[in-house]
């Protein structure tokens, strides 16, 4: 769904919360949460996934935009943005 403009794609921005909270509600489904590390947390990258169900670190070291677009909560048409 992008458009062209003189031969160029053009990448609709979304915020980077809008996209935290599609992937979460999709997550929820599944009893998991994408999560981002509190400044001095070491060990777990910048993004994680816990499970609520066992209270515990499922991945980590996520690559936020690539994760989100393999659960579907981004398309390819569009890029995350600050906010």
């Amino acid at each position: 769904m992008s458009s062209a403009v003189a031969g160029k794609v053009v990448k609709v921005p979304v915020k980077r919360s809008s996209v935290l909270a599609r992937a979460n509600r999709q997550l929820a489904r599944h009893g998991s949460m994408l999560k981002k590390a509190r400044p001095g947390m070491t060990g777990i990258g910048e993004w994680y996934l816990i499970s609520k169900k066992e209270g515990r670190v499922v991945k980590n070291d996520l690559d936020f935009e690539a994760f989100c677009r393999e659960l579907g909560a981004l398309d390819s048409w569009q890029v995350v943005v600050e906010g």
